[in-house]
């Protein structure tokens, strides 16, 4: 399986409003990568996630911040650099030139892969952690 259903993705929209879809990494009816806002708790600005969702709900998703600007830290990493060992990210954010600013979510995968193999389940608590993460 290539990404997740586009349909599957509608319950997350009660706690994710801001969520969108991104075109052109998986094929129809199959969503490869999401965006998302997620508020930014220290500032007025609200954190941009590019979500990498790929490998659908069986792997944890791979998160980068779109707007670093002073966000870069300990938990903000250039994409690529095989940093932990659960690091999957990527140069560029996938599907674009643009430099990668990877979310480092720590290791959450097993946390992740506990959760029920629902979309609203695994991917509502990803995004919940990177919430946590980009304001701690």
């Amino acid at each position: 399986m290539t990404g997740i259903n586009r349909d599957s993705l509608q319950i997350l929209r009660v706690d994710w409003p801001s969520l969108r879809t991104v075109g052109g990494l998986s094929p129809e009816p199959n969503v490869g990568a999401i965006v998302v806002r997620i508020e930014n708790k220290r500032s007025n600005d609200s954190h941009r996630v590019f979500v990498d969702i790929r490998e659908g709900i069986r792997r944890m998703p791979v998160a980068y911040l779109l707007n670093p600007g002073n966000h870069r830290g300990r938990y903000i990493l250039g994409g690529g650099h095989s940093y932990a060992s659960y690091d999957r990210s990527q140069r560029n954010i996938p599907g674009t030139s643009q430099p990668a600013n990877w979310i480092c979510q720590g290791d959450f995968e097993h946390i992740y892969l506990t959760q029920e193999a629902s979309v609203s389940a695994r991917l509502g608590a990803f995004l919940n952690h990177i919430a946590s993460v980009l304001n701690s």
